[in-house]
């Protein structure tokens, strides 16, 4: 049917090569029409009604249960794109408000900082969006740009939990398939260092990127190689998302350098907090509003060292103060910053162990050589860069170079006398006797506590596992263990019967999760605070329930023992200022450079100074306490508002959940000549049909519709977001028209998929609706309370056109409700931005006019001011366009659009009886609202009382503390549950109530059953209709309580 241009507004049309499209507006003899988030204009006289109706004209009424099905398709693929909360619960984790709320946060604003504490799981936030925006098919090409310890990480995060088709991008991937950018799709994990490498930076210059995430964006500084890698991505993407705990490090022109790459124009660091969202621990709540994180304790051990080991310490003191002493007699700035280096390794090996002290000095003795000083400057810098990436096999090999170095012919004297001494000590190690101690304390209180012993050194790590060994089932993990081997490690350690202790290094203090565990000891404090940050973060993460103890050692009688003792002191005598916060910022707070200018200076004054000297860190950490709190002042951005719970809860209570997932699966692949079966508990195998088998290259799969079940196995979660399930929603989505047999209902059902698009097409707001021929908005899961209508019946074509109409203005007004809603929570951003725009461009243009007066002054002095003016003009000219250019295009983005279609046609007949029956059940509902009105208390408790019983949501009536299913008898008997009812009432379990109202129309007696799902399942039968119905004959013997006729 060719088009006119009257009434044509929202029509679904084909156009040129057969493609579809919805009409959103029509000019003289063109109509703009919105495909695949693509908008075009074309000639009226080029495109042709997609009218659904039509199907009645000609007779052609489809298969009850393609259309259920398919009606079924649309609401889940609309509710996994567009409601986070359905998102995040379609994956392989447990989510919480504040990532909920992030989430819609940042599908809003493209370009955002995410600047929560450690732990919160920002990582688990960027996912989420990019699984969103990708679910909306509104990006294609992806990368993630993170750490390199973190690589493999992200890659196994985003493949097992999100089921993305990500790759690692290196040297490898171009040599051997070129340009990686090319293609018109594309997901990419790889590391900042790889990425910043100059043939990588030339290939993402020519790059054209959807969305980009930087992970531990804090190390994109400024007047670095990595900075200059974020000003690359920044212009080539336009989704760009910064992660880091630690936004500001106490430098305000880096922090807005870095908000720059965000948005060029922000001119200030407060004019910049609509980019910035930062939570705290404090924010991270149940949905119940229960705090998540529990307390956690920290105590510094101080482990007593006999007189032969403090002699060793102070023979490794005296050897590094002679080598400071002769490099500063040279006043050689670069052999003192040598010696400086070589004295902080040899000292924390000692604290570290004997052990790992022994091992590097012997391994310097075996290379007796000595080469010269000319590259040390590198050396250092490159074990720096070793130490920032826990890169643990280049540092010890880099910190052993430089031992080489250092450590002269002419001293290998002193160093064989450290190590007899060391050896004098035969199994003497008053500090591993010490952790032994501790061990068994924490041991005889829980004997199954897990205990992870953090060290720094890998040496260290095969010292204490081969003794512990002896007296406990141990695994360790370290840096050059590959990310299988650290998996293995973690679940050995995991198993109620695995290993009780772990044995570590920092390596895996970036990127390992240890929530199971509760107890952390830290054999050596490292003297990069940031590292013992990190440490505690391990175990004080999302997923922990217990309290948290730490257990810090330092020697006793030690210079660095003194060092960090005091410092340990001084973090706990400032938590009462700052809390528990104090163990996620202790980096902030003391720097490592801090305690070895410390350590250089003990080292040259008597240990009856210490103490005097050492009251530098109390002024130190005081200092940057004060500095951290104006910090938090500036960066504060977007925290979670906790009135929102009530709202988040709502949502939840009517999202998908696993149970709808399933019902779908097991009709569609029954019905399209699969099967699935059940392998084992919550495990299914199911036979795909032939056209899904195709697309996904196979022909079974094998996983579980339960979270919890995949949360604890590796089973593929078949959830929304599953490529098997999405492949089943694709094909079973198609419009239809169809008779069916329902209740009570008799007439129309429409349905209708309703978008709000954006300037450049793309849906910012999606929902399914269905709506009766007398304009009732209903719940599309109304589909489930069908059944298949068994002789063929044709309702009147005209009648199916004039009740569209109807429908169609209540869905003109509920899409128009949803414009203004989706246009008023974007409101907001667009004028945030129009604000930034006009004040860095005023402020540019103020500066180019004060120079063009300046130079019209001196026109007089000199002609060549002249030529200034009008440069001066052309900058100022210049910037005038851009601002104009800018502003329009801001304008355009957020000037949003309606569309709707309808997509099905439901006429319902009602079943036997109805009439009589509909009468009984709305006597039984009036009962029931009396009751429910005899146990409010409050005007508020009323105003929550209400009928939702013809909006098919899966119960009758909400209430102020439950939502309850009425089923109602004349006299009495058997209670039958619906497919959908049965599912609301598993999902929402205590707050699910079944209200039976025998006597309905004379005295009503109520029963009230809470959980009927849970209450009820020995009882029920399962009846097959298109799904099943649930029957329950002794269903009085469950009552919570009886209620007479009120």
């Amino acid at each position: 049917m060719i088009l006119e241009s009257d009434n044509m507004l929202y029509k679904k049309v084909r156009f040129r090569g057969g493609r579809e499209g919805i009409v959103l507006e029509v000019k003289e003899d063109f109509a703009k029409i919105l495909s695949n988030g693509e908008i075009f204009w074309f000639p009226l006289n080029e495109l042709e009604e997609d009218d659904i109706t039509k199907k009645l004209v000609i007779g052609e009424i489809d298969d009850p249960i393609d259309f259920i099905l398919a009606m079924d398709a649309y609401r889940l693929s609309t509710e996994y794109k567009f409601n986070p909360y359905v998102l995040a619960s379609s994956t392989r984790i447990e989510i919480f408000p504040h990532q909920i709320d992030e989430v819609m946060l940042m599908l809003d604003r493209p370009r955002i900082l995410l600047a929560d504490e450690v732990g919160l799981g920002k990582t688990i936030v960027a996912a989420l969006v990019a699984s969103e925006l990708i679910a909306r098919g509104l990006v294609k090409k992806l990368l993630f740009v993170v750490p390199k310890a973190l690589v493999d990480k992200w890659e196994e995060e985003l493949r097992s939990r999100f089921e993305m088709n990500v790759k690692r991008l290196d040297s490898r991937y171009v040599k051997d398939y070129g340009d990686p950018f090319k293609d018109d799709k594309f997901c990419f994990v790889a590391s900042m260092d790889t990425l910043r490498q100059e043939h990588f930076l030339k290939l993402l210059e020519n790059a054209d990127l959807d969305f980009v995430v930087v992970d531990e964006a804090h190390k994109l500084s400024k007047n670095t190689q990595r900075y200059q890698l974020g000003k690359v991505l920044a212009k080539r993407t336009k989704y760009l998302y910064l992660l880091t705990a630690t936004p500001h490090r106490g430098d305000d022109e880096d922090y807005l350098l870095r908000i720059k790459l965000l948005d060029p124009c922000v001119a200030d660091i407060d004019s910049a907090k609509h980019l910035v969202i930062r939570n705290l621990k404090d924010d991270v709540v149940t949905i119940d509003g229960k705090e998540v994180f529990p307390p956690r304790e920290s105590k510094t051990v101080e482990v007593p060292i006999s007189a032969d080991e403090i002699r060793i310490h102070e023979m490794v003191d005296n050897f590094i103060a002679r080598k400071l002493e002769e490099a500063r007699a040279e006043e050689d700035s670069k052999k003192i910053n040598s010696a400086r280096f070589l004295g902080i390794i040899l000292k924390k090996r000692a604290s570290s162990s004997f052990y790992a002290l022994k091992k590097s000095l012997q391994n310097r003795l075996v290379k007796m050589g000595y080469t010269p000083e000319s590259d040390i400057e590198e050396l250092i810098r490159k074990l720096r860069e070793a130490e920032e990436e826990f890169d643990e096999h280049e540092k010890d090999r880099l910190e052993q170079e430089l031992m080489y170095r250092l450590i002269l012919p002419q001293e290998t004297k002193d160093i064989r006398e450290i190590i007899r001494e060391i050896d004098s000590l035969g199994d003497t190690d008053s500090k591993f006797e010490k952790l032994l101690e501790m061990i068994n304390q924490i041991k005889s209180v829980d004997p199954k506590a897990k205990i992870v012993v953090f060290t720094e050194y890998r040496d260290t790590l095969q010292y204490l596992s081969g003794r512990l060994s002896s007296k406990f089932k141990v695994t360790t993990i370290d840096g050059t263990m590959n990310l299988e081997e650290r998996k293995q490690a973690l679940e050995k350690f995991r198993q109620q019967e695995g290993a009780e202790i772990m044995v570590c290094t920092d390596a895996a203090g970036e990127g390992i999760d240890m929530q199971f565990c509760n107890v952390e000891i830290n054999y050596d404090i490292p003297w990069n605070p940031t590292r013992l940050e990190q440490r505690m973060g391990r175990i004080h993460r999302i997923g922990q329930y217990r309290k948290a103890y730490y257990y810090n050692f330092v020697l006793r009688d030690t210079l660095d023992g003194h060092i960090l003792s005091k410092l340990l002191e001084k973090i706990e005598a400032i938590r009462e200022a700052l809390s528990e916060r104090v163990y996620d910022v202790i980096g902030t707070l003391i720097r490592e450079k801090d305690l070895n200018d410390l350590f250089e200076e003990l080292l040259r004054v008597p240990k009856s100074k210490w103490e005097a000297r050492l009251k530098k860190i109390d002024n130190l950490v005081e200092n940057r306490k004060q500095i951290l709190s104006k910090i938090n002042k500036l960066i504060a951005g977007h925290r979670l508002n906790k009135a929102k719970l009530e709202d988040i809860k709502e949502v939840g209570k009517r999202a998908i959940d696993e149970r709808e997932v399933k019902r779908f699966v097991e009709i569609f692949v029954g019905h399209k000549g699969g099967g699935i079966e059940k392998v084992g508990e919550e495990i299914y195998r199911i036979i795909l049909p032939r056209e899904v088998a195709y697309e996904i290259d196979r022909g079974t799969v094998i996983g579980t519709f339960s979270r919890e079940k995949a949360l604890k196995t590796a089973y593929p979660y078949l959830a929304l977001g599953n490529r098997t399930i999405m492949s089943m929603l694709k094909f079973a989505m198609k419009s239809g028209v169809s008779v069916l047999r329902h209740p009570y209902m008799k007439g129309f059902v429409f349905f209708f998929r309703i978008g709000v698009i954006d300037g450049n097409g793309q849906e910012r707001f999606g929902k399914f609706v269905a709506v009766t021929e007398d304009g009732k908005v209903v719940d599309p899961k109304i589909v489930w309370d069908m059944e298949q209508e068994e002789n063929r019946f044709i309702p009147n074509a005209n009648e199916a056109v004039n009740a569209l109409k109807g429908a169609e203005n209540k869905i003109l007004e509920l899409a128009q409700s949803y414009l203004q809603e989706t246009s008023r929570k974007l409101e907001e951003i667009k004028e945030k931005t129009k604000t930034t725009l006009l004040s860095y461009y005023s402020t540019e243009i103020g500066k180019w006019e004060g120079k063009r007066r300046e130079y019209r002054n001196k026109i007089a002095e000199s002609p060549h001011y002249s030529m200034l003016v009008k440069s001066a003009e052309t900058k100022i000219g210049k910037l005038r366009y851009e601002l104009e250019k800018k502003i329009k295009e801001l304008d355009k983005l957020y000037q949003l659009e309606l569309y709707y279609e309808p997509v099905g046609v439901a006429y319902e007949l009602p079943m036997e009886n109805a009439d009589a029956k509909k009468a009984v059940e709305l006597a039984g509902m009036e009962a029931v609202k009396r009751y429910e009105h005899s146990r409010a208390r409050t005007e508020e408790e009323h105003s929550k009382i209400n009928d939702v019983s013809e909006e098919y949501r899966g119960y009758d009536i909400e209430s102020f503390d439950r939502v309850i299913e009425v089923k109602s008898f004349k006299t009495t008997g058997k209670v039958v549950l619906s497919s959908n009812e049965w599912i609301v009432a598993s999902r929402l379990k205590d707050y699910y109530w079944l209200y039976v109202v025998e006597n309905a129309l004379s005295k009503p007696r109520i029963t009230l059953i809470q959980d009927p799902a849970n209450t009820l399942k020995e009882v029920v039968r399962r009846v097959p209709k298109i799904e099943y119905q649930y029957e329950i004959d002794e269903w009085k013997k469950f009552a919570k309580e009886y209620v007479e006729e009120i």
